[in-house]
């Protein structure tokens, strides 16, 4: 449970730390749901991560027109391929194929990505402990963030 105290005048280092690891918080939550690193437009210092929450309507959105030109004998309408026949381009199979190995990459990549993010918040939370129990101890604690 992390505390938030009022603001003094003095001995305010653990609040800082406080701030600090809710910012980081902030961020993995972000990354999380948006698919993004940074917890806001003006923070742009670090790689985006390779895939966010709905990465599989994404997907799922791309392999339908693929297939759909598969069944449709890649003719995008009934005229035309009632004249055309049931000729379907090998490259529609290879794209689809070429799909299904991007998109598992994406979500190796973010997954690798999100576990670096969550690994990087609990030291960051094992290193600050006690500091984000009681704020204003007057111990000679350090501040690492």
């Amino acid at each position: 449970m992390i505390r938030v105290p009022e603001h003094k005048e003095e001995d305010n280092l653990g609040v800082a730390v406080q701030q600090a690891v809710l910012r980081a918080l902030d961020a993995l939550q972000n990354r999380m749901v948006k698919g993004s690193n940074a917890s806001s437009e003006k923070e742009t210092s670090s790689a985006s991560s390779a895939a966010g929450m709905f990465l599989l309507r994404d997907y799922l959105g791309a392999r339908v027109k693929v297939e759909a030109a598969i069944l449709n004998g890649g003719a995008p309408s009934d005229e035309e391929q009632a004249t055309r026949g049931k000729a379907v381009a090998p490259s529609s199979y290879t794209e689809l194929q070429q799909l299904d190995i991007d998109t598992l990459y994406k979500v190796e990549l973010a997954s690798r990505q999100l576990s670096t993010a969550v690994k990087a918040f609990i030291n960051t939370y094992v290193v600050n402990w006690k500091k984000l129990i009681d704020p204003r101890n007057g111990a000679n604690d350090r501040m690492v963030a």
